[in-house]
């Protein structure tokens, strides 16, 4: 759930049950972990786009300062550490190494990728930072804008069997039809493109890369990973 206040600042907060949450689970499946960032931000000093939404670590990034101090209503007093509001919510399930949670699976904290029939907890913690970072996407499952704003990483959205084929340039039924519209929607971000030489599949001939769009939308899931069918898989 995101809370929205209005302005050129735009504070998100997810209702994750703070740091610590007990995510739990079953013998057959559980929530490994979850992060997102804190808030978005736009029309900052330093936004090369003034009318998108960045993420609350990539604003700090481009502006030269930490964007979420500069609101310092923006951020619940709960949620502050040391009087200061975090970039990224995160939390693991630690229910995983017992008997209960995925049975005889437990976390491999090893940092070699030698996990074995274990999750290596690595590569949980580096995706689950990724969407922290800002790979995840902020239009809602009917194609409608957070805060009537597109932000940067739908910006580098298409899908070319609409028109126009471009995310942020499509009317609000066609982002809902572009979410759940499986193989057809791809991320042709400059730097996405330039580093899919290596896939097998997954990526178009022009190097754009398939995202996670299932005609069933998912929420938390579509639009913020990459397609189920990259080969080699990857990590977000």
């Amino acid at each position: 759930m995101f809370h929205a206040v209005e302005g050129t600042y735009l504070s998100m907060f997810l209702v994750l049950g703070g740091i610590g949450l007990l995510l739990g689970g079953t013998a057959t499946g559980a929530t490994l972990g979850n992060a997102r960032p804190t808030s978005v931000h736009s029309a900052f000093n330093g936004a090369p786009v003034s009318t998108l939404w960045y993420m609350s670590a990539v604003a700090n990034q481009l502006s030269g300062s930490d964007q979420n101090d500069l609101f310092p209503g923006g951020c619940q007093a709960s949620d502050q550490i040391d009087n200061h509001c975090p970039e990224i919510y995160s939390t693991f399930n630690s229910s995983v190494d017992n008997q209960t949670v995925l049975g005889a699976t437990d976390f491999y904290y090893g940092v070699d990728g030698n996990a074995g029939s274990d999750i290596d907890f690595l590569s949980v913690v580096m995706h689950e930072l990724g969407h922290g970072l800002g790979f995840i996407g902020t239009a809602n499952s009917d194609g409608s804008k957070l805060g009537g704003q597109d932000d940067a990483y739908v910006a580098n959205l298409e899908d070319p069997n609409l028109s126009p084929k471009k995310f942020t340039s499509m009317a609000q039924n066609q982002r809902a039809l572009a979410l759940k519209d499986p193989g057809a929607l791809v991320l042709v971000g400059p730097e996405v493109v330039k580093a899919s030489g290596g896939l097998v599949s997954g990526r178009r001939a022009d190097g754009a890369v398939q995202v996670f769009a299932p005609s069933t939308y998912q929420s938390g899931s579509s639009q913020s990973h990459y397609d189920t069918a990259l080969s080699p898989n990857e990590l977000m």
